[in-house]
């Protein structure tokens, strides 16, 4: 639960960032608040109701909020707005990573990645790591934290450390948005070039 309270803090520190107009960032954080504190259904607020489906965030998920409201809190970050803290490629890397992962828990590859052994389990999330690691650091940093944080805790599964749903789900839709935003640049440019 304290896990999906903060992925609620860093989603309000994500919309301060963007949104421009105090009284409608305001708002919206209140909105926010609102809807995942008040019990909205039976007795459940939004937030309960959202551990229920998903369980807890992964720690690699929770690393990445912190490290976000932290950069989000530096002077540096807000100075310059449009800066990102971590570089779009990475979650390319892990939507790539939770397809495979689950696309095998579904039965839709012909092997299941999550239900290997540890070792290759182990093989599979170095692999993704060190190829973040050559294109975000500081997203590195997160994943070397969590994997420190794995071996500090009491769970079983390496996977259930790096990706969760909540954490596939905002990959997915951040690489779909940017793999958009590519192609009608793309085509703008296309068709400039024939004129």
């Amino acid at each position: 639960m304290i896990g999906v309270s903060l992925m609620s803090l860093a989603i309000i520190f994500f919309i301060s960032r963007i949104i421009k107009n105090t009284k409608s960032r305001v708002a919206v954080i209140t909105i926010i608040f609102c809807f995942g504190f008040i019990k909205i259904y039976e007795g459940y607020s939004a937030f309960e109701l959202i551990y229920s489906f998903f369980n807890t965030p992964s720690m690699l998920c929770i690393t990445i909020c912190i490290y976000f409201i932290i950069a989000e809190s530096n002077n540096t970050y807000k100075a310059n707005k449009h800066h990102n803290i971590f570089n779009q490629y990475s979650f390319i890397v892990l939507c790539i990573y939770g397809g495979i992962l689950y696309l095998g828990t579904l039965n839709l590859m012909p092997f299941d990645l999550y239900y290997l052994e540890a070792k290759y389990q182990a093989i599979a999330v170095l692999f993704m790591e060190s190829i973040i690691i050559c294109i975000d650091k500081a997203m590195g940093l997160c994943i070397t934290l969590s994997l420190i944080a794995f071996m500090l805790s009491k769970k079983q599964s390496i996977t259930e450390s790096i990706l969760d749903p909540y954490l596939w789900i905002y990959s997915l839709a951040y690489s779909t948005y940017i793999i958009t935003l590519s192609l009608i640049k793309n085509i703008k440019n296309a068709t400039k070039g024939k004129k």
